[in-house]
């Protein structure tokens, strides 16, 4: 780890061959998504991409792609570190993002989350159990994962897991209702359109697009979503929520509680 000092220190010693050296190394590409947003008819929009296009250099990227690898053992770890507040992770497979079941363990994650959601509930609403509590659902074409968060003392991490565990399994052995996956969808719909500004729904559809999902599903993934039944549910989650790494990190012995 370098300071921010050393970090300046060495920009400042690049010559104009480095930088021209860099360029060359670094900046290649085999694809590009261009994105315009405003008051464009679709000849003008071709014609600019175009000119940016022929701009960005197309050679051949050196290097092997890593995808993440998202191994999971049902264990727990416990990871000590110098100041006070204990946190959890438990993470957990989940679908890709082409598999069949990505949309159902969307609403599973709308289900689980916000203000409104069963895990705050269950965390916060119920048991004052937590500093904060929430769930995330990370999917490409490569990998899939599935993660609850959350912060409490040392005195309530125990409990704290338990809680988070079992709403996992709430949702292996009982049905959701249809009401709770109507509004859990709503929710997270009406949050994403709060996002949507001029600025940045051209940022939401390029990333969609990039996905491989389509620029447009930032829209029809609600569509998608409000199919899922609540028997489905209970199938996804069965079939994904069985193995966990809980990782608990605590105060070490230094830090006076």
């Amino acid at each position: 780890m370098v300071s921010a000092k050393e970090r300046l220190d060495n920009i400042l010693k690049l010559s104009r061959e480095d930088l021209l050296e860099l360029h060359k190394k670094y900046f290649n590409t085999n694809h590009t998504i261009i994105t315009f947003f405003g008051d464009l008819n679709s000849d003008e929009a071709i014609s600019k991409a175009t000119e940016i296009q022929a701009k960005i250099p197309k050679r051949k990227i050196i290097g092997e792609k890593k995808s993440l690898q998202f191994v999971i053992e049902n264990k727990t770890a416990i990871n000590e570190y110098p100041f006070e507040q204990v946190n959890v992770d438990i993470n957990l497979p989940a679908p890709k993002i082409d598999d069949e079941d990505y949309y159902a363990m969307k609403v599973i994650h709308n289900i689980l989350s916000g203000s409104r959601g069963r895990i705050f509930q269950s965390t916060r609403g119920e048991n004052n159990l937590s500093y904060f509590a929430y769930p995330t659902f990370g999917s490409s074409k490569d990998y899939g994962f599935f993660r609850m968060t959350s912060q409490t003392s040392i005195d309530k991490k125990d409990e704290l897991v338990n809680v988070l565990l079992e709403e996992l399994e709430k949702l292996k052995t009982e049905l959701v209702s249809k009401e709770e996956i109507t509004t859990a969808i709503a929710e997270d719909e009406k949050i994403m359109q709060s996002y949507l500004s001029d600025n940045a729904l051209p940022n939401y559809m390029t990333y969609m697009e990039a996905l491989g999902l389509g620029y447009d599903n930032i829209f029809k993934q609600y569509d998608e979503m409000r199919k899922i039944t609540p028997e489905q549910i209970k199938t996804v989650a069965n079939k994904w929520f069985n193995d966990a790494v809980i990782i608990i990190s605590i105060p070490d012995e230094s830090v006076k509680l």
